[in-house]
């Protein structure tokens, strides 16, 4: 007995109405920016920005954003200077980066979520920029892209791009320190007493008035008395001690007899980090005068042009 095996073909044809607007894509509907971030070298500083994904297809969906802006290229930059910034999930601790898609991603690395037909979603991202930066003053932008993927972190089913501008706004800062030894920036070391001992002329004492500045400064000093150490005796008469400044070791004495000089003027920006510049301080010679304490008041003054 022999078994027929037969075939059989056969046409399907499927008919189905698509319902109204319904489309095959997700659609990346927004991205917004973060207000400018204002930034301080002695602080860290954010600004929180957000991206939206709108569902019109025929059912919800899974999906994913990721920053396309490669992690070393994260810099805003204001002419040849730059400051590094990261993108990091907003609201996430531990603090999570948002990486660009090719990297082996996980949910850590992306935005995600599923959203409902006919639905939107937003989610919000941060630029935070680290302390420590020193750079000079002014406003730093960048562009900044993300993508939005359909499916799950990994999947490469991209749906649409896009990119927003971002910018950090970096404060003028400016410090200064008045040492009697080292030349290293110390924050708050606004005063200082320098004792010449018993008094003779020649006597010498200095002072580092140590600066720093990320715009353009200005240094001048403030002598109360004009160049002398003053005494007043029980009767209340004033005796005086003459005494020469000489800045950062010039040869020739700036002049305190009007009360204040400049010492510098339309300086750019300690790109360094310190700068230090001796103030040194000689008594003049003198005739016999009561004995007592001489004194004089001195104030050094840094400020931004």
């Amino acid at each position: 007995m022999k078994f027929l095996r037969a075939l059989i073909f056969g046409t399907f044809i499927f008919i189905g109405a698509a319902a109204a607007g319904a489309q095959t894509k997700l659609t990346f509907s927004s991205i917004t920016s973060p207000p400018a971030i204002a930034y301080a070298a002695d602080s860290s500083s954010s600004g929180t920005g957000s991206v939206t994904v709108q569902n019109k297809t025929y059912s919800s969906a899974s999906y994913f954003f990721s920053c396309n802006t490669e992690v070393s290229a994260r810099l805003a930059t204001s002419g040849s200077n730059s400051i590094a910034y990261h993108v990091y999930k907003s609201g996430v601790t531990p603090l999570a980066t948002i990486l660009p898609w090719g990297y082996n991603l996980t949910y850590n690395d992306v935005l995600y979520g599923t959203v409902a037909r006919n639905a939107s979603a937003t989610h919000y991202y941060d630029i935070f920029v680290d302390a420590g930066h020193w750079v000079p003053a002014g406003t730093y932008t960048d562009t900044i892209g993300f993508d939005l993927d359909r499916g799950v972190p990994g999947q490469n089913n991209l749906q649409g791009s896009k990119t927003t501008s971002i910018a950090i706004q970096v404060e003028p800062t400016i410090g200064l320190a008045l040492l009697t030894t080292g030349t290293s920036y110390v924050a708050g070391a606004l005063s200082t007493n320098l004792d010449f001992g018993t008094l003779a002329a020649g006597n010498t004492q200095s002072v580092n008035a140590v600066v720093r500045s990320n715009a353009s400064w200005a240094l001048s000093i403030t002598a109360s008395s004009g160049g002398n150490l003053k005494y007043t005796s029980g009767t209340g008469e004033v005796f005086q001690i003459p005494y020469s400044l000489y800045f950062n070791g010039s040869t020739s004495p700036t002049s305190l007899a009007a009360g204040s000089a400049t010492l510098l003027s339309n300086q750019s920006w300690t790109s360094a980090g310190d700068q230090s510049y001796q103030l040194k301080f000689v008594i003049g010679a003198f005739d016999i005068v009561d004995p007592g304490t001489y004194s004089d008041a001195v104030t050094v003054q840094l400020t931004a042009n």
